[in-house]
């Protein structure tokens, strides 16, 4: 009496399609997942990815698969649902090409490609993957974007907007898709000690400003969770994942 069990994660599906399948937040992703006893299939850009995710997840082989996918290829979403035996239950996008540059002394060749790839990419990803949800009125969609999108940094302009064009993409699927079973939900993270951020956090520990970070395994749980069906009324809507440091940063 008086005692409450652990949380016990319930999944409706069982496939997790994870763009950016071998960045090291798709790795950590991927053991939990199995942890749950969800599929992960993880899209990596080419095979030499493909060989880190088999050799890294090793231990768990046959209960993961991979798939060759790059958000600049055009008829790369719709390759990649129809070679798929089984049409995912749920997607985590966590694919972001990098570019950083001021606005005002930016390339128009490279703004223009980031923007073709990270927007019009995602929009084609987006829609291959709520049309194959919809079939069997059933999807949950997660968009890992960045604190960035709302208190960017200087040369972050080009990545908060991509990141905010994501956002809205994510959330107008949720919106019109919400009474066919499709719930989509975006979550900005903070400093994670990986990829860019873990750059940035290496610098800033030299220079004795390192802020809050937002830890790997921390980042991978929350994603988890919200993946789960006592998350789905987590729909059309963006979470921000951060300490409250940016919050800080807009009042400044």
């Amino acid at each position: 009496p008086g005692e409450h069990p652990l949380m016990k994660l319930a999944f409706k599906g069982k496939t997790v399609l994870v763009t950016g399948g071998s960045s090291k937040m798709g790795l950590c992703l991927a053991r939990m997942l199995i942890d749950e006893g969800l599929l992960p299939v993880l899209a990596v850009r080419n095979e030499n990815a493909a060989q880190t995710v088999n050799e890294t997840l090793a231990d768990l082989a046959g209960r993961f698969s991979s798939v060759c996918f790059d958000l600049a290829d055009a008829e790369g979403p719709d390759r990649l649902f129809r070679i798929r035996p089984d049409d995912p239950d749920y997607l985590v996008d966590l694919a972001q090409t990098e570019y950083e540059s001021l606005v005002a002394s930016s390339s128009p060749a490279k703004s223009d490609a980031y923007f073709q790839t990270n927007i019009a990419g995602r929009a084609r990803l987006v829609r291959a993957a709520c049309r194959s949800m919809v079939k069997k009125r059933f999807g949950r969609l997660i968009f890992i974007s960045s604190a960035a999108a709302g208190s960017p940094g200087p040369g972050q302009g080009y990545y908060a907007a991509a990141k905010q064009a994501g956002e809205a993409l994510y959330a107008n699927c949720a919106s019109e898709l919400g009474v066919r079973g499709i719930t989509a939900m975006s979550l900005r993270p903070g400093f994670v000690n990986a990829g860019r951020g873990g750059r940035f956090l290496k610098k800033a520990g030299q220079d004795g400003r390192r802020p809050a970070t937002v830890d790997m395994d921390e980042l991978c749980r929350a994603i988890v969770f919200f993946l789960s069906d006592g998350a789905a009324a987590f729909n059309a809507t963006t979470v921000t994942m951060d300490y409250g440091v940016s919050f800080g940063k807009n009042r400044q």
